[in-house]
This record gives C-alpha cells, sequence and structure tokens, in this order.
C-alpha cells in the first residue's frame, strides 16, 4: 500500500508541476496590469503639451478615440494593453478599442488600415494613421491633430546663403524636410527682391550669408527691421564668411573670433579632424535639455563674450560650447595647430540664445557659429537634428513641434570605477568558480560523512 501512495504521489507532484507551469504561461500572455517602481515619468512633456492635454481632458465635447488593430494573438494585446496604460496617464478620458484586422469593417476601408498593428487617432471628428502603436507615436498624433494653425517661416536667400530646395553641397534642403509640418511650412525670401522681412512670419532664417559690404548693410538694416517689429530669428555664420550683422552684435556685445575652433578632445573621440568639434550643450536652457547626443559642429567659429551687452531689455544665454581643450586656430593651413599667445583657450563660445518680452509674447534670437551641422552631409550626426528641431520649436512655440520622447531612465546604466571594474573581474573569473569546486568538495565530504562510505576509483 505504501508503494502505491508513494507512486500516486510522484504522480500528483508531476501533474501539480506541470498545471503550475500551464496557468504560469497563460497568466503571462493574458495579464495586462503591471506594477512600475519608479520615481521617473515614462515620457516627459514640455509644460505647453501638459497644458494643452489638461485643456482636452477638460473638453468633454471632444471625443478621443484611439483604435488599433491586431490580431487575436494574446502576446500582441498584451502589449497593446501595456500602451494603453501609458497613454491613459496622459487621456484618462481616451476611448480605446482594439479591433480585430480579419474582421468586416467599414472602419478599415474609411481609415486605409491594411496591416497588422497600425493605429487610429481620432479627436473631434479629425484624425491620424500611425503605422505602429507606441505612446509617443499616439502622443505625437494628438498634439498634431490639437495644433490646426499653420504657421510660416522665412527662409533669406538673395546672398548666397544656404539653399532651401536646392540639393546643393551643404543645402538645409533635407532638414527641413524632416522638420516641416503641416503646422510649421519653410518658405524662401528673396532679399534682392523684398525690401524687408515679412513681419508676420512666425520666424527667419538667416543661414551663412556671402555679402559684400554693401549687401551687409542692405540686410543688417532689414534684420534690424524685423527685429524691431518683434520678429524671432535664428542666424548662422560659417568660416567662408564670417558674418554678423551690427545690430546682432550691439545687442549681444560679442564679436566673431579670428580662426576655427578645433578641439584635441575630437581624437580622443575618435575623429580624425579636430575641427570637428563635439559642442557642451546648456542643461538648464529648454532648449538644449533634452538633447541626449552633443551636436557636432564641423569647422565652427567661436564668439567673444568679452563686450557682453548690459541691455536689460534682452537675456543673453550661452546654448552651445567648445570644451575646455579647444581653442581658436589661427594658422590651421599650416598643418600643425597649437595654442599659441594670441588664441584663446576654451571653453569658447559656438551659440548662444537671446530673448526679450515683447508686446506680451517672447522675442528669440539665435546665434550659431556653424551652418554646416544642418547640412545634409552632417545632420545626422550627433544631436544636430534634435538640435534643428528644439529651435524652431523654440523659435515657433505655437506650432507644437516640441519632442516627444522616452525618457531616459537615470539608473539603467551602471558606472564602475578601475578599482570595483578589477573586484568585479575577479568575483567572476576567480573566486566563483573557486566556489563551485569547494562546494563540490564540501558536498562529497558531508556525504561520506553521513552515511559512513568511502568513494572507491576503480582502476
Amino acid at each position: 500500500m505504501s508503494e502505491l501512495l508513494k507512486k500516486l504521489s510522484r504522480i500528483f507532484l508531476f501533474i501539480f508541476i506541470f498545471a503550475v507551469m500551464i496557468f504560469a504561461a497563460w497568466v503571462s500572455l493574458h495579464l495586462s496590469s503591471s506594477v512600475q517602481f519608479k520615481s521617473q515619468e515614462s515620457i516627459v512633456l514640455s509644460e505647453r503639451q501638459k497644458a494643452q492635454l489638461q485643456e482636452l481632458n477638460r473638453d468633454k465635447s471632444k471625443l478621443i478615440s484611439i483604435t488599433i488593430y491586431n490580431e487575436a494573438n494574446p502576446r500582441i494585446v498584451k502589449s497593446m494593453r501595456t500602451v494603453e496604460q501609458e497613454i491613459r496617464s496622459f487621456l484618462p478620458g481616451a476611448e480605446f478599442r482594439l479591433v480585430n484586422i480579419s474582421s468586416v469593417s467599414e472602419d478599415l476601408k474609411r481609415h486605409n488600415i491594411r496591416n497588422i498593428g497600425e493605429v487610429y487617432v481620432e479627436i473631434a471628428g479629425e484624425g491620424k494613421k500611425l503605422p505602429f502603436a507606441s505612446s509617443e507615436g499616439i502622443l505625437r498624433a494628438v498634439f498634431e491633430l490639437l495644433n490646426d494653425t499653420t504657421f510660416t517661416a522665412v527662409h533669406l536667400q538673395g546672398f548666397g546663403e544656404r539653399a532651401i530646395s536646392a540639393d546643393t553641397s551643404g543645402s538645409w534642403r533635407e532638414m527641413y524636410g524632416k522638420i516641416a509640418t503641416k503646422t510649421l511650412q519653410f518658405s524662401a525670401i528673396d532679399l534682392k527682391q523684398t525690401i524687408n522681412i515679412p513681419e508676420n512670419a512666425a520666424f527667419a532664417v538667416i543661414a551663412d550669408p556671402q555679402v559684400t559690404e554693401n549687401q551687409g548693410a542692405h540686410l543688417n538694416a532689414a534684420v534690424d527691421s524685423f527685429i524691431a517689429q518683434g520678429g524671432s530669428l535664428l542666424w548662422t555664420t560659417d568660416t567662408d564668411n564670417r558674418f554678423l550683422p551690427p545690430v546682432l552684435a550691439e545687442i549681444c556685445g560679442c564679436e566673431i573670433l579670428d580662426g576655427v575652433v578645433v578641439d584635441i578632445q575630437s581624437k580622443e573621440l575618435g575623429f580624425a579632424d579636430p575641427r570637428l568639434v563635439p559642442a557642451e550643450i546648456s542643461s538648464k536652457n529648454p532648449l538644449t535639455a533634452n538633447i541626449e547626443q552633443l551636436p557636432l559642429l564641423p569647422g565652427a567659429l567661436a564668439f567673444d563674450m568679452k563686450n557682453k551687452s548690459e541691455n536689460f531689455a534682452w537675456k543673453i544665454e550661452e546654448i552651445l560650447r567648445s570644451s575646455a581643450q579647444s581653442w581658436n586656430e589661427t594658422e590651421f593651413t599650416t598643418g600643425k595647430i597649437a595654442l599659441n599667445g594670441e588664441e584663446k583657450r576654451g571653453p569658447l563660445t559656438l551659440g548662444l540664445e537671446i530673448s526679450r518680452d515683447f508686446n506680451g509674447k517672447k522675442q528669440r534670437i539665435i546665434i550659431l557659429g556653424d551652418s554646416d551641422l544642418f547640412s545634409k552631409e552632417a545632420m545626422s550626426s550627433g544631436g544636430n537634428l534634435d538640435l534643428a528641431r528644439n529651435i524652431f520649436a523654440h523659435l515657433a512655440p505655437e506650432a507644437g513641434l516640441e519632442q516627444v520622447k522616452k525618457t531616459e531612465l537615470t539608473d539603467q546604466y551602471l558606472q564602475f570605477s578601475e578599482r570595483q571594474e578589477l573586484l568585479l573581474a575577479l568575483l567572476m573569473i576567480v573566486f566563483l568558480p573557486f566556489l563551485a569546486v569547494f562546494l563540490g568538495w564540501f558536498l562529497r565530504f558531508a556525504f561520506q560523512r553521513k552515511y559512513k562510505f568511502k568513494v572507491v576509483n576503480k582502476a
């Protein structure tokens, strides 16, 4: 009888273990709830974006519908529920629907849904289709639908500036193609045919003008008039024709340093050309605070801020600078670089923002010492494209260009000193293998002592 009970208990134990495994597998596929032990927000929004969502949540007349088209697969359904949880923390009143793409539905035809995982976001009858479901993508679509006003920025031409539409060397065409949305469009204005910059422009872009003395006076007058009307401006210059209009030089109290910025740190980062400068960014300025990679400036000029303006109507902030291992090299053509007495050691100012309150709105002027960083060749390097997006979002905040990104968790990386790395290596390579050998010997000794037998090796 006892033998039968032993067999039955073993069979029951096997059945119990198998049932627990099946139940655990089912729970892992179907249970959608989760607990997050972290203090950081999953997605960080700007103050303007938060205010927009608060207004949307208060307005009960605007129905928010988010439809995710999938198949009857528990794993896909679970991942969609995770996205839903994140979105509900921002839009608690949103209506979520999971629709089987195999079903016959008029929505599939009306919204042109063809692939599994596509999403359709709709607010008060206006909608947008997304190729896949993600919390960032859905929030971007919500902001695009909320921002229904189109703003136009002007890109000045006529004095050899960077091209806006031609696919030439140094052109900004591709960058504009990535940034332009239905709420922000870019238009070219030729100052040879137009005396002034249109005052109704969202902002103006003047990228590396190649001007003579007379042309510089015309351009300076146009910039002066535009600023006096409260216009915001992006001005960039470069090594080919270093030019800062007197009106901007007077406002910021700065001048362009001779030479080109070189940085020894570039070689330490693996770049052969010391003129490729990794620009340090300000973590306090919202224009650069959320940029994850340093912008790379290929051949930049620096600004000397020794005559910084004391005009308290304008606030002047440094947004880009070089490292302490940089300087303005004035004899780079010789092939040898070395800091001499006439050159200035870094950190050097590579970009600055000038701002003031004007008729209840914020007027901003951004000046950069490089124009190549937004060209096709350099746009994808480092944080250049993110910097461009942030600049235009800063110059035209009403256009809703602020980025929506997943937060980079501060605790996902382990930082060890050399001593700690050595101790960890000894633990993994020496101690753990030795521990396994020691445990094997100890268990053998314990067995021998308990059961009073010796292990005999047969020859």
